[in-house]
């Protein structure tokens, strides 16, 4: 049975842990002291993490009083949470046809393309975006006889792409990966065998 993709495009975009912060265990420097909590803000000038713990109380502390791979964490967190209120993305979805083929005898028009997104972003803060990482779904259909049999097939691309290093005020542009897509339309009846 041979599969229809048609053009319904629909995508998700989100920077991972964007959509929901990550609870971890720190543990200070000397291995005595353990919590469980999210960061919720850094400030690199004075060196101070904001962590939520369980509770929805919060703490500040010295980054320097955890150890290394949480002190690494840390930076790393803030950069997402700066991202996250701070980089502007303008979505467009992107469609290249890449044939065309006519059937006057069947009556229909069959148009391959391919579709996807291309992602405007801009870093509107005043630090550089280093080390972030874009996982995407882009959702479309398929029928298996469009001409006839309207059964929708829902279908996900799930991806993932790093994206570059964006300094203050920059602007880049990325496209996701391409879905392939087949677009089936009914001639005109001047066009079909037979017609008029």
């Amino acid at each position: 049975m041979k599969k229809i993709i048609v053009t319904q495009l629909a995508a998700i975009f989100l920077l991972s842990s964007l959509t929901q912060a990550e609870w971890r265990e720190f543990t200070s420097v000397d291995g005595s002291k353990k919590v469980k909590a999210e960061v919720r803000g850094y400030d690199e000038a004075s060196g101070m993490v904001a962590l939520r713990l369980e509770g929805n109380r919060t703490i500040n502390a010295s980054v320097s009083a955890f150890i290394e791979e949480d002190q690494a964490f840390i930076k790393k967190a803030a950069v997402t949470l700066l991202a996250g209120r701070n980089l502007l993305i303008e979505f467009s979805d992107e469609e290249t046809e890449v044939s065309e083929k006519r059937n006057p005898t069947n009556g229909y028009r069959t148009v391959r393309k391919e579709g996807g997104y291309k992602m405007e972003m801009r870093n509107n803060s005043t630090a550089p975006f280093e080390g972030l990482t874009a996982d995407y779904q882009i959702f479309y259909a398929s029928y298996s006889a469009p001409s006839k049999d309207r059964s929708r097939n829902d279908k996900v691309k799930f991806a993932s792409m790093d994206l570059p290093v964006m300094q203050p005020r920059e602007e880049v542009t990325i496209e996701t990966e391409a879905v392939n897509l087949t677009e089936i339309t009914k001639l005109p009846l001047s066009e079909c065998k037979g017609g008029s």
